[in-house]
Order: C-alpha cells, then sequence, then structure tokens
C-alpha cells in the first residue's frame, strides 16, 4: 500500500494552487506585485510590508489565513473599480482582478474554507446586488446572490463546517437586516431584523456548532446590537445603548462560544470618541473602553478583532487621533496598546488575523501613500505584573518577603527585575517559567515610605513595564502594645535577669509574626 503524508499533501496542493495563479497571470489574468515597489520596514516586533500600490487607494479590505499561513486580502481597488485578492506567502505576492465589471467589490468579504478555497461576498454598486465568489483551488466563479432592492451593503461571510457560506448584509431598500446561506443546492434567505432601519455595519461570526452570530448597528441611535440564530428563528439583544457606533463592527467568538464584539463610539462630543469592546460572560453583556484616545476627527472606518486558542482578544484598528495604525490585545484582564505604524496617515479599514502561533497579522490601506500594506507581529513584550504582594508596613532591620506574578505572550520565560525604592539598584531573579509566582526578600534600615514596584524581562531582552507600587511604610514605632510595654520594661532594667531574658524571647516571637499581626 502506498504511504501517505498529509502535511506534505497540503503542501503540494498548495504550491499547485500558487503555480495556477502564476499560469493564470502568464495568459494576462492576473497581476504579480513584487516587494520591489515599496520599502519594507521593520521595528523590534512588527514587520511591515506593501502589498500593492494602487492609483487611488484599496477600500473595504477583509483578510483570511490559509492552512499554511499564508494569506489571502479581498479589496475594492477603486482606481479600476474593481473586486481583487491578494495571495501573500512570504516574498511571494499574487494579484487577482476577480470581478471588473463596473463598480464591483465594495464591502467585500473573505473567508477560507478547510479545503483551502475561497469564498468572498461583496457589493455590486452599479447595480446594487449582492455578489459571491468562489475560488475552487482552479479557477473564479462569480454569480450574483439577491438583486431584490439595493441589497448587499455591509457584507460579511463565513463558511460553515460542510464548506458552506453563509452572508449577513444590509437591505437598503427595505432597512432590513438580512441573511442568507447555501444550503448545497441554492441560496436560502432571511430577515434577522425589520422593526426599524437595522443591519449597518454588520459582522458575522459562525461558532463552533455552526450557529450564526450578527453584531450590527442600527441607523436612527447607532445603537450596538447582538443576532444569534436560535433552531429556526433570530435572537436580538441590544448590547450597548449609550454609544454611537460609527462605520464597523467587528465579531468573534472564544472557546465558550461567547461573543465578543469590537466597535467605534463617537459620541455626543469628541471627547467621547472610544474603541470599545462588548462581551456576553453566558447571563449578561458588559462593555468597556479599550482605547480613550480616539478623538479628531472621524476618518475612514477600520476596526476587526478575533480571539487566540487562549481566549485572548486581539483588536486591529485606525486612530484616527494621529492617524495611525495600532494594535490592542487583552491578556490577563489587562489591555495593552500598541502603535504598529505612524508614519503618515496609516490604518484604514484595518482587518486583523492571527496565523497558526497566534501572532496577529494587521492588512490596512495607507491613505498617505495609498499602499495596501500588512503588519506581522514577531514579538511580545511581557506584560506588566500586578502590584507587588507583600505586607502593609514593616519595621526596619527585618527581612520581608514579596511575591509576584509575571506573563510572557510568546510563553519565554522570564526574569524578575525588583526596584525597593531605597536608592539601591534593581535586583534580579533567575530565570522562570511565565505565569510561576515568585518570592523575593529584602529589608530596610530607615524609618520612611517605599515604594516597591517590580517588572520582568523575558528570554530576548523585552521587557514589561513597571508594576504599580506597594507601598510600604517602614516605621521604628510597634503597633502592638505588648510588644512595647515588654520593650520598654527591658530598657528600663526593672526585671530581674531571668524574666528578662524571658521576656526577650517573647519579644522575639512577636517579631517573627510581624507588625501585621
Amino acid at each position: 500500500m502506498w504511504g501517505f503524508d498529509f502535511a506534505i499533501h497540503k503542501k503540494i496542493i498548495l504550491l499547485l494552487s500558487f503555480l495556477l495563479f502564476f499560469s493564470q497571470f502568464v495568459s494576462g489574468g492576473l497581476l504579480i506585485k513584487s516587494n520591489t515597489v515599496c520599502t519594507e520596514s521593520f521595528n523590534d516586533q512588527w514587520i511591515i510590508r506593501p502589498i500593492e500600490l494602487t492609483g487611488d487607494g484599496s477600500l473595504y479590505i477583509d483578510t483570511a489565513v490559509g492552512v499554511e499561513d499564508e494569506f489571502f486580502v479581498s479589496y475594492y481597488d477603486r482606481d479600476l473599480n474593481c473586486l481583487k485578492v491578494a495571495f501573500v506567502q512570504d516574498d511571494n505576492i499574487v494579484i487577482d482582478i476577480v470581478d471588473s465589471d463596473d463598480a464591483v467589490g465594495l464591502y467585500s468579504s473573505i473567508k477560507v474554507d478547510s479545503n483551502n478555497n475561497l469564498h468572498v461576498s461583496y457589493y455590486d454598486s452599479f447595480n446594487d446586488d449582492l455578489r459571491y465568489a468562489f475560488w475552487d483551488g482552479y479557477k473564479w466563479s462569480v454569480e450574483i446572490v439577491d438583486s431584490s432592492g439595493d441589497v448587499g451593503l455591509y457584507t460579511c461571510i463565513d463558511v460553515d463546517s460542510l464548506n458552506r457560506p453563509h452572508i449577513s448584509y444590509y437591505d437598503a431598500s427595505n432597512g432590513d437586516l438580512k441573511y442568507c446561506y447555501w444550503n448545497g443546492d441554492s441560496w436560502f434567505f432571511e430577515i434577522i431584523a425589520y422593526e426599524q432601519d437595522v443591519g449597518l455595519a454588520t459582522s458575522l461570526v459562525l461558532d463552533s456548532n455552526d450557529v450564526a452570530r450578527v453584531s450590527f448597528t442600527d441607523d436612527a441611535d447607532s445603537f450596538l446590537y447582538y443576532a444569534e440564530k436560535v433552531g429556526l428563528k433570530w435572537e436580538i439583544a441590544l448590547v450597548d445603548d449609550d454609544c454611537k457606533v460609527f462605520g464597523s463592527t467587528s465579531i468573534d467568538v472564544d472557546s465558550d462560544n461567547f461573543a465578543h464584539i469590537s466597535y467605534f463610539d463617537v459620541g455626543t462630543s469628541v471627547e467621547d470618541w472610544n474603541l470599545k469592546h462588548a462581551y456576553y460572560d453566558g447571563n449578561f453583556w458588559f462593555d468597556e473602553i479599550v482605547d480613550p484616545d480616539l478623538q479628531y476627527f472621524w476618518n475612514d472606518w477600520g476596526v476587526s478583532i478575533v480571539v487566540d486558542d487562549f481566549d485572548r482578544i486581539h483588536i486591529g484598528y485606525y486612530c484616527w487621533y494621529k492617524w495611525d495604525l495600532k494594535y490592542a490585545y487583552k491578556t490577563n484582564d489587562r489591555w495593552s496598546i500598541e502603535t504598529v505604524e505612524s508614519d503618515g496617515d496609516s490604518g484604514a479599514y484595518a482587518s486583523i488575523i492571527l496565523n497558526s502561533k497566534n501572532y496577529p497579522l494587521i492588512v490596512y490601506m495607507s491613505r498617505s501613500s495609498l499602499e495596501l500594506k500588512y503588519a506581522v507581529k514577531i514579538q511580545y513584550s511581557p506584560d506588566p505584573p500586578e502590584v507587588p504582594m507583600g505586607p502593609n508596613k514593616g519595621r526596619p532591620g527585618k527581612i520581608y518577603v514579596f511575591e509576584a506574578t509575571g506573563f510572557d505572550f510568546d510563553g519565554d520565560k522570564v526574569k524578575y527585575g525588583w526596584d525597593w525604592g531605597d536608592g539601591s539598584s534593581v535586583e534580579f531573579t533567575d530565570f522562570y517559567k511565565t505565569g510561576e509566582t515568585i518570592q523575593a526578600e529584602h529589608s530596610w534600615d530607615e524609618k520612611d515610605v517605599y515604594n516597591v514596584k517590580v517588572k520582568v524581562v523575558d528570554t530576548n531582552g523585552y521587557e514589561s513595564d513597571w508594576s504599580e507600587p506597594l507601598k510600604l511604610p517602614i516605621s521604628k514605632t510597634r503597633n502592638y502594645g505588648m510588644f512595647t510595654v515588654l520593650e520598654q520594661i527591658i530598657h528600663a532594667k526593672k526585671l530581674p535577669i531571668a524574666r528578662t531574658m524571658v521576656a526577650e524571647i517573647v519579644i522575639k516571637i512577636l517579631s517573627s509574626i510581624g507588625p501585621n499581626s
């Protein structure tokens, strides 16, 4: 019997697909772009590379990852008024014009199925139709899915466990949020919400049970809503009524199939503009501000969320305040924010995915250079530790024990640097496993209030910010009465020698217990 290596088989399929793309280019069907068009840039934690330089910019960007960490990007080429899909793997970039009818490709959305085939939904703005394109590994096929009025805006697509596409979209003619899916023979259509003008800024995800979940907003109030397919009907929840959603929403689910939504909230004043995250805990919806620094004036949208295998939250977004591409991630209930690119006006239509190592990749447009670009994360700094655990008061000369726990996103080992607040050098420990709680000891000679802080450094030399300080008053005054009385009696020499010895033993016992007792 012939042996069969599935991993090799997948690589062969990928190579053949790439060669097939290339063969179409030779016949005039594709554009090939190399990284010589624009300059690659680096910082210590991200690599930024160009995909294409278009004449008038790339809009409505979405991205999806393939079986070998290659990725695909769908977008609208505003210069050619067409839908394009880019295939990117390492330094190889292949760009295909998928649909070149008049003004097609707006609101594009892309997904990769388990066979590494591509599914794209998009809007035909010339005919006001919802369209769908499918790459079967050999060729593209394009069809009109819905032409019943002005339909297809804000499309979002996902693929179920049978590799069948599901699409959410807005019906502008009737003000409805619509949903359709391929049942194996034909398209099946449903109206999710229709009682008011709803369905703008839709985002769709199918959970591990193929249950459809949709985030969206309404035209009147711009509140954030959530819809879930339960049996044969849709259940709708008002998630955030203290917001004004702008541009787009993005939804994903965690390992418990609980929904997470990212969105821009442009409130009543510029100072109230925020990047927000809403999440469901199984009983209630909660929302939180991720980045309050959005104020300036609104611009092209661009917010995208994804949950990794460890239920850590990742958001790529366009920060209007300084026109930067930013990245936020949440670990251990703490948000961290990084500026990915601040060169010019960068970040429009940001779309985020994760590779097989749970590292993010963000595709976006630079409005300054009109480049379609991507940034890939290559390294994380450790998270800042929580406030060290230890006593809340002490006395000179006594040794005290403190605890801290450090986390490194990459799983690298970490060492701990202690700042005891007394002017001494930072004291470093050995390396420990990430997430391990460690102990350190210190004593102070002088009466004062000391700020005890800790930071962590990984094996690559990347270090966290300092923790918030533990304020520790060191005082010569003992606050337990029996200790003070005995000590005063001993110093006054009012006890016989034998009783003095007993008193000193009692003092040592009390001293070992510590000033918190």
